[in-house]
């Protein structure tokens, strides 16, 4: 399997730069222009090696000195001095200029050490995905949220991720040493769902000192909604709880079919979970995951995912969030012939006009499948006209012989 490199530096030409000798070693290349955009490859995509800008790791070195995999800093000559800053854990120190040093692949490789965490299941992190700034903004407010005490409300479509920023509130402040008790509103009966949460032995009793999340709070049936408020106003209550909704309950509260006290109630913190149409940027890094696991699931290879695939998943409408991105990516990895996610597997996307052909190529290939059908037909049918004379046939061609048998050995698959 090809080695997984990161790049993190903030100017895009320099990224680009050193991109290229990874690439054309084979290795996968992923990027980021901060630390923050890097914390979410970190945990998602799991890279090999992470050559990283010094001073976005000044900005951000708990993030990299915390990443238990090698990292290389790049340094501009302008502050190198007589003798290098010294980083407990670098691996290596190289000077950062457009045209980067030779060799970076056999340093990578050097660099890399297998990683246990490499192939850990997707559900084995409560990170959120958050490359674009709409997603940042839920996450790091759901961070700074971890150790009050108000209840947390989050407000997102479905399949946005409300679950998983709800668990790490819960996990990053004091109380992620104690219970996370989950109640799925949608999955209990309204004559349960009161004693399910309320009860001497129910939920927020259970949870203790730690959290409580609610799962779909909007559809809680009106006398859970009295007996929520109760429960909040409750001083000697210990458990905090955390409640998912769709945006419809905004909706709700204004005709009175949920009750405003429950609503403010709940409010302590209200996070807005964009969706995925609003964070396209998360698109490609959840690609990425949602098909390494997938090929893992089959027993298979990771594969490359093409740049026109990427671009199609990264434009497409996805109404149905996360789970519909990674349904499409299953159903792409599932039905690919090569080593390659292409743009043909993916079928039918949500929000495109027409579905690309599954025989549509990137142009590169393409053409030169074409290129390769043209000169098969070529050499044949010049063949039968000479009857197998090269040198006549050569002559013809316009070519010298030795080129022109090289050719008929190319297209005959003796070469």
């Amino acid at each position: 399997m090809a080695l997984r490199i990161l790049l993190v530096d903030p100017d895009s030409p320099m990224r680009r730069a050193w991109a290229k000798p990874f690439v054309r070693a084979g290795f996968e290349v992923l990027t980021a222009e901060d630390g923050a955009a890097a914390r979410a490859l970190l945990t998602t995509a799991k890279p090999d090696v992470v050559f990283v800008e010094l001073g976005v790791f000044e900005a951000d070195s708990a993030t990299f000195r915390g990443i238990k995999r090698p990292f290389v800093l790049t340094i501009d000559p302008t502050r190198l001095e007589p003798e290098e800053p010294k980083v407990d854990g670098a691996f290596a120190w190289l000077t950062r200029e457009l045209r980067p040093p030779p060799g970076l692949p056999v340093l990578a490789a050097s660099a890399a050490r297998p990683s246990p965490e490499r192939h850990a299941p997707a559900q084995a992190t409560d990170e959120l995905v958050a490359v674009a700034p709409a997603a940042r903004r839920a996450r790091d407010l759901a961070r700074s949220a971890a150790d009050g005490h108000a209840s947390v409300l989050l407000v997102g479509e479905p399949g946005v991720g409300k679950r998983t920023l709800a668990r790490l509130c819960h996990r990053a402040g004091a109380r992620g040493r104690a219970p996370l008790i989950e109640v799925a509103c949608e999955a209990i009966g309204e004559g349960s769902i009161v004693r399910e949460l309320f009860d001497r032995d129910g939920a927020i009793a259970r949870a203790a000192d730690g959290s409580v999340l609610i799962d779909r709070v909007d559809t809680l049936p009106l006398e859970a909604q009295r007996a929520l408020v109760t429960a909040l106003a409750d001083r000697t209550r210990r458990a905090r709880v955390l409640a998912t909704a769709t945006p419809q309950l905004r909706d709700a509260v204004k005709s009175g079919a949920f009750l405003s006290d429950a609503f403010f109630s709940l409010a302590g913190v209200v996070i807005d979970v964009p969706p995925l149409r609003l964070r396209r940027d998360d698109i490609p890094v959840m690609a990425h995951v949602f098909a390494r696991h997938a090929a893992e699931a089959m027993s298979r290879a990771a594969p490359r995912l093409s740049t026109e695939a990427l671009r199609r998943v990264r434009g497409a409408d996805w109404p149905g969030n996360i789970p519909e991105l990674e349904a499409a990516i299953v159903r792409g990895v599932s039905s690919m012939t090569g080593d390659s996610l292409m743009p043909g597997d993916l079928g039918a996307l949500p929000g495109e006009r027409e579905p690309v052909p599954r025989d549509l190529r990137p142009y590169v290939e393409a053409r030169s499948a074409q290129i390769g059908a043209f000169e098969s037909d070529y050499v044949e049918r010049l063949l039968t006209h000479t009857g197998g004379n090269l040198t006549r046939a050569a002559a013809i061609a316009g070519m010298d012989r030795a080129n022109f048998r090289r050719m008929v050995r190319r297209v005959r698959g003796s070469e």
